[in-house]
């Protein structure tokens, strides 16, 4: 049987993270930065989703502001400026 001739619709959907029963739920799958390919899915209802979404995002644009500064000190440290005399 394919998934498109299947006539069954259950009238609600469980959120996994809270609980709550929803017309439908999402998922984030690929996005920039983000790859959960690999990981087991979990369903999430409207409000759950927007939260886990907004965390990561903020957690997204905290290591990219973070990563500029300690890739510099980072190469500060491999690489210390030349002795201008030598």
């Amino acid at each position: 049987m394919s998934v498109t001739s299947r006539k069954y619709k259950p009238p609600y959907f469980v959120c996994e993270t809270c609980g709550k029963h929803s017309d439908h739920l999402r998922r984030d799958v690929l996005d920039l930065d983000y790859n959960a390919l690999g990981k087991a899915p979990l369903w999430n209802c409207d409000e759950c989703y927007q939260r886990k979404r907004e965390a990561r995002l903020a957690q997204t644009r905290f290591a990219r502001e973070r990563a500029p500064h300690e890739g510099a000190a980072h190469e500060r440290a491999a690489h210390p400026p030349r002795d201008p005399s030598s």
